[in-house]
């Protein structure tokens, strides 16, 4: 390893300032800026395989403890908020972080409060949205399948998904079984880089057997009750959808044991 995992909160201010710097100058300087940040200690390809480090990036490392930042005594009950505030902070003039402009909140994902304080809205029904999506925002972003019930569903053998090139959506009870989650009410995380409207109304035909390309999250349509699901969302103006849907995913896994959520089947 040519760099280091140990960074002070300062350190990391400063590689932030550098990463953004790096966005914004021309090709021709970039080459000093990578060197300062080698100069700090961080090589992004050499040690991490990331050319081009973004912010979330950076981020990502941390969250998952590859990096770890030693003066910041960041036990468990205080690395959400620390990734937060990290993950989306502005960077002033100074090259300090500004925290007064989250639009980012690592929620815990045991409640519909949880989410709404992390800034998911919606929480429609699946048997609404198939009459009426005009609820949904028009824009990227990211958005869960939430489910309300008590205890483990009803799932059934054969679901309503659709034959998308002929290929059976429906997987054995036992499976959809193992995969199910305890205490949490998310079972799917997705994202769009089109529309929210657009991407759910895909998810809802496949549901609705319709041969849509939407495999993703099948496994929802194989619980019985599924049009009581509830579908909530999130815009991304500032970040990439996909980048805060992994994030999100890999904040799941942290709190529910290196488990993803009951229908999604890769990070």
């Amino acid at each position: 390893m040519k760099g280091k995992k140990e960074f002070t909160k300062a350190e990391i201010e400063q590689l932030l300032q550098l990463i953004k710097e790096r966005k914004q100058t021309l090709s021709s300087k970039q080459k000093s800026i990578r060197d300062k940040m080698r100069k700090l200690g961080f090589y992004g390809r050499d040690d991490w395989g990331i050319t081009d480090c973004t912010e979330s990036d950076l981020m990502q490392l941390i969250n998952n403890r590859k990096i770890t930042v030693k003066d910041d005594n960041i036990d468990e009950p205080n690395r959400s908020s620390f990734i937060s505030i990290m993950k989306n902070s502005c960077i002033d003039k100074n090259g300090k972080i500004a925290k007064s402009q989250l639009n980012y909140i690592t929620p815990r994902f045991k409640t519909i409060d949880d989410l709404k304080t992390a800034g998911f809205e919606g929480f429609v029904p699946v048997a609404q949205l198939k009459n009426d999506n005009s609820a949904m925002p028009q824009v990227p972003g990211v958005y869960m399948v939430v489910y309300m019930g008590k205890g483990i569903p009803e799932f059934l053998s054969h679901g309503t998904g659709g034959f998308f090139k002929g290929e059976d959506p429906n997987v054995p009870i036992a499976e959809l079984k193992s995969n199910w989650i305890e205490n949490t009410c998310v079972i799917y995380i997705g994202q769009t880089k089109t529309t929210i409207r657009k991407r759910v109304k895909d998810y809802l035909k496949f549901g609705c057997g319709q041969k849509v390309g939407h495999k993703g999250g099948r496994y929802i349509w194989q619980i019985k009750e599924s049009d009581q699901l509830l579908f909530c969302w999130k815009p991304t103006p500032d970040e990439e959808p996909d980048t805060i849907e992994k994030l999100l995913i890999a904040q799941f896994k942290e709190q529910y044991g290196g488990r993803r959520p009951f229908a999604n089947l890769k990070d």
